[in-house]
Protein backbone atom coordinates (compact mmCIF):
# COMPACT_ATOMS: atom_id res chain seq x y z
CA UNK A 1 0.00 0.00 0.00
CA UNK A 2 1.29 3.60 -1.02
CA UNK A 3 1.00 6.61 1.36
CA UNK A 4 1.30 10.15 1.46
CA UNK A 5 4.45 11.24 0.72
CA UNK A 6 5.27 14.72 2.86
CA UNK A 7 6.80 17.95 1.98
CA UNK A 8 8.90 19.16 5.10
CA UNK A 9 7.86 22.68 6.16
CA UNK A 10 11.13 23.90 7.14
CA UNK A 11 12.56 23.92 3.36
CA UNK A 12 12.88 25.50 0.83
CA UNK A 13 14.70 24.06 -2.28
CA UNK A 14 14.40 24.43 -5.57
CA UNK A 15 16.21 22.12 -8.35
CA UNK A 16 16.01 20.46 -12.27
CA UNK A 17 15.77 16.65 -12.52
CA UNK A 18 15.49 14.63 -15.02
CA UNK A 19 15.67 10.98 -15.08
CA UNK A 20 15.33 7.81 -17.60
CA UNK A 21 12.81 5.88 -15.56
CA UNK A 22 10.72 6.72 -12.76
CA UNK A 23 8.83 3.66 -10.72
CA UNK A 24 5.80 5.66 -8.57
CA UNK A 25 3.13 3.05 -7.36
CA UNK A 26 2.01 1.12 -10.40
CA UNK A 27 3.17 3.47 -13.00
CA UNK A 28 6.30 3.61 -14.95
CA UNK A 29 7.40 6.67 -16.21
CA UNK A 30 10.11 7.44 -18.57
CA UNK A 31 12.25 10.53 -20.27
CA UNK A 32 11.05 11.97 -17.08
CA UNK A 33 12.23 15.67 -16.40
CA UNK A 34 11.18 19.37 -14.98
CA UNK A 35 11.44 21.67 -12.10
CA UNK A 36 10.67 20.96 -8.32
CA UNK A 37 10.48 23.71 -5.90
CA UNK A 38 9.68 22.25 -1.77
CA UNK A 39 8.42 25.43 0.44
CA UNK A 40 6.31 25.58 3.39
CA UNK A 41 5.27 22.22 3.07
CA UNK A 42 3.62 22.28 -0.53
CA UNK A 43 5.76 20.76 -3.95
CA UNK A 44 5.29 22.93 -6.67
CA UNK A 45 6.21 21.42 -10.25
CA UNK A 46 7.04 23.33 -13.35
CA UNK A 47 7.49 22.12 -16.95
CA UNK A 48 7.20 18.52 -15.93
CA UNK A 49 6.81 16.00 -18.87
CA UNK A 50 7.54 12.61 -19.16
CA UNK A 51 5.96 8.93 -21.00
CA UNK A 52 3.56 7.00 -19.38
CA UNK A 53 1.08 3.70 -21.13
CA UNK A 54 2.48 5.16 -24.63
CA UNK A 55 0.89 8.81 -23.92
CA UNK A 56 3.31 11.66 -23.00
CA UNK A 57 2.45 14.31 -20.42
CA UNK A 58 3.17 17.62 -19.49
CA UNK A 59 2.11 19.25 -15.62
CA UNK A 60 2.36 21.98 -13.95
CA UNK A 61 0.82 22.33 -10.52
CA UNK A 62 1.04 21.79 -7.06
CA UNK A 63 0.98 18.99 -4.43
CA UNK A 64 -0.07 19.92 -1.16
CA UNK A 65 0.23 16.78 1.36
CA UNK A 66 0.21 19.33 4.61
CA UNK A 67 -3.20 17.25 5.67
CA UNK A 68 -1.83 13.80 5.46
CA UNK A 69 -5.27 12.59 5.34
CA UNK A 70 -6.37 14.40 2.67
CA UNK A 71 -3.50 16.04 0.41
CA UNK A 72 -4.54 17.97 -1.91
CA UNK A 73 -3.24 18.71 -5.87
CA UNK A 74 -4.14 21.11 -8.72
CA UNK A 75 -2.12 20.64 -11.96
CA UNK A 76 -2.58 22.29 -15.46
CA UNK A 77 -1.72 18.98 -17.45
CA UNK A 78 -1.24 18.13 -20.79
CA UNK A 79 -1.72 14.19 -22.72
CA UNK A 80 -0.75 13.98 -26.00
CA UNK A 81 -1.76 10.99 -27.83
CA UNK A 82 -3.02 8.01 -25.09
CA UNK A 83 -5.01 5.08 -25.77
CA UNK A 84 -8.00 5.37 -24.13
CA UNK A 85 -7.98 1.82 -22.91
CA UNK A 86 -4.93 2.56 -21.35
CA UNK A 87 -6.45 5.43 -19.82
CA UNK A 88 -8.94 3.88 -18.27
CA UNK A 89 -7.22 0.87 -17.62
CA UNK A 90 -4.39 2.47 -15.66
CA UNK A 91 -6.04 5.17 -14.06
CA UNK A 92 -8.69 4.39 -11.58
CA UNK A 93 -10.26 8.26 -11.99
CA UNK A 94 -10.91 7.73 -15.45
CA UNK A 95 -12.92 4.41 -14.25
CA UNK A 96 -14.82 6.91 -12.02
CA UNK A 97 -15.70 9.92 -13.90
CA UNK A 98 -16.02 8.26 -17.47
CA UNK A 99 -17.11 4.85 -17.26
CA UNK A 100 -17.73 4.83 -21.23
CA UNK A 101 -13.97 4.90 -22.25
CA UNK A 102 -13.39 1.10 -21.17
CA UNK A 103 -15.67 -0.11 -24.16
CA UNK A 104 -13.43 2.87 -26.00
CA UNK A 105 -10.38 2.09 -28.62
CA UNK A 106 -8.24 4.52 -29.86
CA UNK A 107 -6.34 7.87 -29.30
CA UNK A 108 -7.09 10.81 -27.04
CA UNK A 109 -4.88 14.22 -26.33
CA UNK A 110 -6.30 17.02 -23.40
CA UNK A 111 -5.14 19.93 -22.14
CA UNK A 112 -7.00 20.17 -18.61
CA UNK A 113 -6.85 22.00 -15.63
CA UNK A 114 -7.55 19.48 -12.67
CA UNK A 115 -7.79 19.93 -8.77
CA UNK A 116 -8.73 17.58 -6.47
CA UNK A 117 -8.09 16.13 -3.00
CA UNK A 118 -6.33 12.55 -2.26
CA UNK A 119 -6.66 9.86 0.30
CA UNK A 120 -4.32 9.10 2.70
CA UNK A 121 -2.91 6.06 0.16
CA UNK A 122 -2.64 8.69 -2.56
CA UNK A 123 -5.83 7.59 -4.51
CA UNK A 124 -7.81 10.52 -6.00
CA UNK A 125 -11.09 10.93 -4.16
CA UNK A 126 -13.02 11.63 -7.15
CA UNK A 127 -16.07 13.51 -4.95
CA UNK A 128 -13.75 16.34 -5.27
CA UNK A 129 -12.42 16.43 -8.42
CA UNK A 130 -12.86 19.96 -10.31
CA UNK A 131 -11.69 19.71 -13.64
CA UNK A 132 -12.11 21.65 -17.16
CA UNK A 133 -10.61 21.66 -20.26
CA UNK A 134 -10.16 20.48 -24.08
CA UNK A 135 -10.31 16.57 -24.70
CA UNK A 136 -9.33 15.67 -28.90
CA UNK A 137 -10.17 12.15 -29.93
CA UNK A 138 -8.09 11.60 -32.77
CA UNK A 139 -9.88 8.74 -33.88
CA UNK A 140 -11.82 6.09 -31.66
CA UNK A 141 -14.44 3.73 -31.84
CA UNK A 142 -17.25 2.59 -29.09
CA UNK A 143 -18.79 -0.83 -29.12
CA UNK A 144 -20.89 -2.79 -26.71
CA UNK A 145 -21.78 0.47 -24.43
CA UNK A 146 -24.75 0.18 -22.93
CA UNK A 147 -25.64 4.00 -23.14
CA UNK A 148 -24.67 4.32 -26.87
CA UNK A 149 -27.36 1.65 -27.42
CA UNK A 150 -30.11 3.33 -25.51
CA UNK A 151 -29.07 6.09 -27.31
CA UNK A 152 -29.31 4.56 -30.84
CA UNK A 153 -32.81 2.69 -29.25
CA UNK A 154 -34.25 6.10 -28.70
CA UNK A 155 -33.15 7.70 -31.82
CA UNK A 156 -33.96 4.45 -34.27
CA UNK A 157 -30.48 4.84 -36.04
CA UNK A 158 -29.68 1.81 -37.37
CA UNK A 159 -26.13 -0.07 -37.04
CA UNK A 160 -25.17 1.48 -33.56
CA UNK A 161 -23.54 -1.54 -32.61
CA UNK A 162 -20.33 0.79 -33.10
CA UNK A 163 -19.52 4.80 -32.88
CA UNK A 164 -16.41 5.85 -34.26
CA UNK A 165 -15.57 9.72 -33.94
CA UNK A 166 -12.93 11.33 -35.72
CA UNK A 167 -10.94 14.79 -34.53
CA UNK A 168 -13.15 15.36 -32.35
CA UNK A 169 -12.85 18.30 -29.72
CA UNK A 170 -14.68 18.02 -26.73
CA UNK A 171 -15.02 20.92 -24.25
CA UNK A 172 -15.35 19.05 -20.72
CA UNK A 173 -15.48 19.89 -16.95
CA UNK A 174 -15.35 17.92 -14.06
CA UNK A 175 -17.61 19.02 -10.84
CA UNK A 176 -17.57 17.02 -8.07
CA UNK A 177 -16.33 14.30 -9.74
CA UNK A 178 -19.23 13.73 -12.49
CA UNK A 179 -18.01 14.92 -15.96
CA UNK A 180 -20.16 17.12 -18.32
CA UNK A 181 -19.56 17.34 -21.98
Amino acid sequence: SFSVIPVPANINLSFNAEADRIQFMDFNLTEAMGTVQLREGIARLTGVKFNLLDGAFAMTGTYDPRNLQRPLYDFDMGIDKLSIQSAAQGFSLVKKIAPIAGAAKGLFSMKFNIAGAMDSHLSPDASSVDANGLITIHDAGITGSKAISAVTALTRLKDTEQVTLKDAKISATVIDGKLQV
